[in-house]
């Protein structure tokens, strides 16, 4: 796991408007990192634990942000 990888996910949930599976695994992927559903709940544990900032999925409207 990569320091950038975090940092993208970190700066796609704040600066991104309700960014999806999808467009997060997009700047990932552009940026050489493979996703996969599981992996990135991994990513956000991690962040979550590590950083303390709490990333959260709104399943009805299908979309991440960050809970502050």
């Amino acid at each position: 796991m990569s320091a950038r990888c975090y940092q993208i996910i970190l700066e796609s949930v704040s600066k991104t408007p309700k960014p999806s599976f999808n467009d997060l695994k997009d700047k990932l992927t552009e940026a050489g990192f493979e996703l996969s559903p599981r992996t990135l709940q991994r990513y956000l544990e991690y962040i979550r634990n590590k950083f303390g900032f709490d990333v959260r999925y709104n399943k009805a409207k299908n979309y991440y942000y960050l809970d502050e």
